[in-house]
């Protein structure tokens, strides 16, 4: 999916929509009913009952988002038109995925965890509603970047976030040499997440690459009961994964993060 502005467009002439786009920022695990029910204002719970469908990332976390709203919603969670939309999505298909908004239909667009448009394509369908001049509002939630942030004890003063890294071994480690020098050079924090059944791959290639000095932190399980942010020194990284006190990551959604 090509992510660039074509500036050689003229603006296109400003149309009238009933519709419109909202975005939600949705929770970063799968809680209770109950207790999920709670981390939503009353704002997004009003603003929720208005839609008519919504796009979403995977079906299944977009119905577990609704179920939080089902005494509010004018359809039930299970009937709820969907559509899906992620970063496989070609770009040719926003036009098709706009056409119930154009026809006057309010629809939501929802992650599979955090907010839209962090990592995450929801910026695309942010911008085409506004090349359009489609009424779009987001209403903001939790993001797994910042939450890890916090947890870790680093300054959020500088930091950077990349993404994903390289899948093969050694152009990862390259990739980590180079931002090793940004965080020196700018004293800032480096931030990554990953695949979870790659999270261990990476782990071990931030301890083989890092300085033995460098904080290098692992927050995972984030917003769940069993939250965690361990924080050290790449030196004793070393002994604490080996020794396997870190337990199995390979099914929990992470955040690493590292200063030198």
């Amino acid at each position: 999916m090509k992510d660039s502005y074509d500036t050689s467009q003229k603006p296109k002439p400003k149309k009238k929509h009933e519709g419109k786009l909202i975005v939600f920022g949705n929770l970063l695990g799968p809680l209770p009913i109950e207790e999920g029910k709670r981390h939503f204002s009353e704002v997004v719970k009003a603003e929720v009952a208005t839609l008519d469908g919504i796009l979403a990332e995977s079906e299944r976390e977009a119905r577990r988002f609704l179920s939080y709203f089902r005494e509010d919603l004018k359809i039930e969670p299970h009937k709820m038109p969907l559509a899906l939309f992620h970063k496989k999505t070609p770009k040719t298909d926003l036009d098709f995925l706009f056409e119930p908004i154009r026809k006057g239909g309010t629809w939501g667009y929802v992650s599979d965890g955090g907010l839209p448009g962090i990592a995450d394509p929801g910026h695309l369908l942010v911008r085409y509603a506004r090349e359009h001049h489609i009424p779009h509002k987001v209403h903001m939630g939790p993001t797994s970047i910042l939450w890890a942030l916090i947890l870790s004890g680093f300054s959020g003063n500088r930091f950077a976030f990349h993404g994903y890294l390289a899948k093969e071994p050694k152009k990862r480690e390259e990739e980590i040499k180079s931002h090793i020098k940004e965080s020196m050079r700018l004293n800032s924090v480096q931030i990554f997440i990953e695949a979870p059944y790659r999270n261990e791959a990476l782990l071990e290639s931030l301890i083989k690459v890092l300085p033995q000095g460098a904080i290098l932190a692992l927050v995972h399980s984030l917003m769940l009961p069993n939250e965690t942010a361990e924080v050290m020194p790449v030196s004793m990284w070393k002994s604490y994964f080996s020794s396997g006190k870190a337990g199995s990551l390979r099914d929990k959604p992470a955040v690493f993060l590292f200063m030198v």
